[in-house]
């Protein structure tokens, strides 16, 4: 047999153990060193060779290794062997063997792709958030942490970049010691932003480096720790090695500020560690125990490899029974690559990795318990939830499987990628394609799909397998013409689905596009059907003057979409326009003089007035937290978020569009008869009101439309929808344009990393592009400009940012929320005369009409 039929049939037969699964992502801000740390597992697992450690293997796509980013999220299932010492020693969990599978999942760090990390988390129960020593906690740090800790994802740290550190920085031990701790209480300061009370049940707290919570690594070198290894390695030296219970008490001293050390020299046979006494002054920093006992004698070996001492290299390693073949250091001749290869046998960043997964992270039998509650969107009680909570895996159990994105398989078909929560996925069974929309009873009919074959992913390639039970990721073909974008998987009728993910980023920036040649429009329309299959947060949208418009979370992400499309999904030659930014159209002022509008056969009136909604009911409305039907069930909503509920609350007509806001008709008329007979008709015409608005035919939102009278013709046949909806339409615009109409544009957070002696060059780029500087943060290593900037004035920021600073600029961006774009229509050359004027001219929608148009006299 050979070692990949070998490796495959042990992970077949792990995938039936779910106490030995973990199901995890690896998720960090961009350039952190992610994709490269994760090399150092998959070299473990035998998928790749020491040599190419570092080659970024989940890096799957051409333009991912060209641009040195992870731009779609890669899955690979490996399987381990914990060691012993460990295994007994640690494990929070009762297992049978000491083998793990590892479902991993490498996802971008670079904003534009948020969606993949959110994609990647919801099939996951445990996350390795990787985080550059040096730079510390950046803007996408916080992303996808507040990601991971919403979906009760557990979390653990890794230190990445300890030898840049120690190679370009040179600091004193102490010195680093502080910064490693102060990173380490910056990551858990942002975690408690974001914990709250109901995240108590998934157990997620603050980390701790004394249990093994945190590691500390060198990603392109291959070396990595935790507090365990120093702790084992020193046991001997106090006489503890067969006292499990004592290397984990003196495993917790390690990371502690009130000991110290008599003697800064690890091996001082008289070196004994003691705590603090009580009103005595601070410990000397240079004598904590994580300085003397664990950065002493990786500084010892740094000195050693840059003195060239191979031979007093050899003798000190012994000390921790690390040795050498005889000719294994002569023929390293550069410093740096001996320090690597004497770290890497040292302490291989591999297994410290490995321990701190399998004993921190949640297996599937676990996580299921405290997350299903929130993922199942039917009663926590049905045969489905408990199912889920069991992670039921019998021949009988009903199948949940969520779908949480689309990969490409060729040919124009697509692998159906996520996680079983419940029974037993095989092929040639039917399962039931429910929608995003989809609710049991409700009418619409599904249709059942046979699983053709069920696929492990294995980063660049996939195996096939005959079956998946619950607990486990994976791909399965079969189903993807019924699903577009996310589905839920059921073996009957009665299931409700696992909800909708939600995103952290918003498609915000678009581009108008075309085929080059006319005759290619079929094309690339099927082209873009498989493209918003694929890309989870893609939007298209198809304009009434005919424009294609395509929109992303960025210009990058933009930028790939329409690549894919070129080469891929359409495969012909596509024109692009100049960017173009999603914005919202709303009111900053009431009208309170009834308008009223008349239908076409004049026999039907509508009165109303309007006014805007206060922006956090408006939130609250986008988040599906005030929305019911019931008026009694609404109120007690209202006052549940806000401790009150004004009167017409409870005299909410609709919400518009589409049933979930955030726009509302209010019943504020006294008898009017045959209301409930044409109030789905007033609601389809605010419906096609509000979605394109009379401004530059952007989405509103925070209408409050009161109807404050209406007469209808008494046959029912003279009143109705052709009457009603355009009348309805007219009267919603000509109110908007009547209230101050406004303008809510999008704005990033930029997080700019530069030297402190261009930080008066990058402030002058960011003002000119209508920027806000909100914080400028100097430290040795770097210094970093916070600001918000629109995103209408975001499109080659980083060019010019670098051309103003010669270079030594890098800049980050991350939506950060919609604000009121300064100025008026009424104001020559203020940005919203200035963009609205643009936009209008672009779109050919000529001169904005008078309010008074869209009324009509009594």
């Amino acid at each position: 047999m050979s070692k990949n039929a070998a490796s495959m049939e042990a992970v077949v037969r792990l995938m039936k153990k779910p106490s030995n699964i973990r199901n995890m992502s690896v998720i960090a801000h961009v350039d952190h060193g992610k994709s490269t740390l994760t090399d150092t597992l998959v070299v473990k697992a035998g998928s790749l060779s020491a040599e190419k450690s570092g080659s970024r293997f989940t890096d799957t796509r051409q333009d991912e290794q060209e641009r040195g980013i992870t731009i779609k999220s890669t899955a690979i299932s490996m399987q381990f062997k914990l060691k012993n010492l460990s295994f007994n020693t640690f494990m929070k969990e009762k297992t049978d063997e000491n083998h793990f599978l590892i479902n991993l999942i490498d996802s971008p760090g670079h904003v534009d792709f948020s969606s993949e990390v959110t994609a990647a988390l919801r099939v996951t129960d445990g996350a390795l958030v990787v985080v550059d020593c040096i730079e510390g906690i950046c803007v996408q740090t916080e992303t996808v942490l507040r990601q991971a800790i919403i979906e009760k994802i557990k979390p653990v740290l890794c230190l990445n970049k300890i030898d840049r550190a120690l190679l370009e920085l040179r600091e004193a031990p102490a010195e680093f010691a502080k910064s490693l701790r102060n990173t380490v209480e910056s990551f858990n300061a942002t975690m408690s932003k974001f914990l709250m009370d109901e995240d108590k049940s998934s157990n997620i707290r603050q980390l701790n480096p004394a249990d093994l919570e945190v590691s500390f690594c060198s990603g392109l070198q291959g070396w990595g720790f935790t507090l365990r290894q120093f702790a084992e390695f020193f046991a001997e030296k106090f006489s503890m090695q067969d006292k499990p219970e004592m290397i984990d008490a003196f495993q917790k001293c390690l990371w502690k500020i009130d000991r110290y050390c008599t003697s800064a020299d690890p091996f001082d046979p008289d070196c004994k560690v003691l705590k603090k006494k009580k009103n005595a002054p601070d410990c000397d920093p240079a004598l904590h125990p994580f300085v003397v006992f664990v950065l002493t004698p990786i500084y010892a070996v740094r000195d050693l490899c840059f003195a060239g001492k191979k031979q007093e290299i050899r003798e000190y390693m012994k000390r921790f029974n690390v040795t050498f073949g005889t000719k294994e250091l002569d023929e390293i001749t550069s410093e740096k690559a001996l320090f690597k290869h004497v770290m890497r046998k040292w302490l291989p960043a591999a297994d410290c990795l490995l321990e701190q997964i399998v004993i921190n992270l949640p297996s599937p039998n676990e996580s299921q318990v405290y997350r299903a509650e929130s993922l199942y969107e039917g009663p926590k009680d049905d045969e489905y939830c408990n199912a889920i909570k069991a992670t039921a895996r019998e021949d009988d159990s009903p199948v949940i499987m969520y779908v949480s994105k689309m990969i490409p398989q060729g040919s124009g078909r697509f692998i159906a990628f996520g996680r079983v929560f419940s029974g037993v996925i095989r092929a040639g069974m039917p399962l039931y394609v429910q929608g995003p929309d989809y609710e049991p009873g409700k009418g619409k009919e599904l249709k059942a799909k046979v699983v053709t074959k069920v696929l492990l992913m294995m980063g660049r390639t996939v195996e096939e397998v005959n079956s998946c039970p619950a607990g486990n990721i994976v791909g399965i073909l079969g189903v993807d013409s019924e699903i577009q974008k996310t589905a839920t998987l059921s073996s009957g009728k009665g299931s409700f689905n696992i909800k909708t993910m939600k995103f952290t980023v918003s498609p915000v920036v678009r581009y108008s596009i075309f085929p080059k040649n006319t005759s290619d429009l079929p094309k690339l329309k099927e082209g873009l059907t498989k493209l918003a299959q694929v890309d989870t947060l893609c939007q298209v949208q198809y304009m009434k003057s005919g424009e294609i418009v395509i929109a992303g979370a960025g210009e990058m992400h933009v930028e790939i979409c329409i690549n894919d499309l070129e080469k891929d999904h359409a495969k012909v030659p596509i024109v692009r326009g100049e960017p173009q930014v999603s914005y919202f159209e709303s009111i900053s002022s009431q009208v309170t003089s009834i308008a009223m509008s008349k239908s076409a056969n004049k026999h039907n009136k509508v009165y109303m007035v309007i006014e805007p909604l206060a922006e956090d009911v408006v939130t609250a409305i986008k988040d599906g937290e005030l929305i019911a039907n019931d008026p009694k069930v609404r109120v007690e909503m209202f006052k549940n978020k806000f401790g009150s509920a004004d009167d017409w609350v409870k005299r909410v007509l609709c919400y518009c569009p589409d049933d979930v806001g955030p726009n509302v008709i209010v019943d504020s008329s006294k008898g009017v008869q045959n209301l409930h007979e044409v109030k789905e008709f007033l609601k389809m015409g605010l419906d096609a009101a509000v979605k394109e608005g009379p401004v530059i035919g952007e989405p509103l939102q925070g209408l409050r439309l009161d109807l404050m009278d209406l007469t209808l013709h008494a046959d029912a046949i003279h009143r109705g929808a052709g009457q009603l909806i355009p009348t309805m339409s007219r009267l919603a615009v000509g109110l908007v344009l009547s209230a101050t109409p406004i303008l809510y544009e999008p704005i990033f957070l930029a997080e700019i990393s530069l030297q402190d002696s261009m930080i008066d060059a990058a402030m002058q780029v960011v003002k000119g592009r209508r920027g806000e500087i909100m914080d400028a943060i100097y430290n040795n290593h770097k210094s970093v400009l916070k600001a918000y900037i629109p995103v209408q004035r975001s499109f080659n920021l980083n060019k010019e940012l670098m051309e103003s600073t010669g270079g030594g600029a890098s800049i980050n961006l991350v939506l950060s929320h919609y604000s009121i774009v300064p100025g008026s229509l009424d104001k020559e050359g203020t940005p919203m005369f200035e963009i609205v004027k643009q936009i209008r001219a672009k779109r050919g929608l000529g001169e904005l009409k008078d309010p008074a148009e869209y009324f009509c006299k009594e």
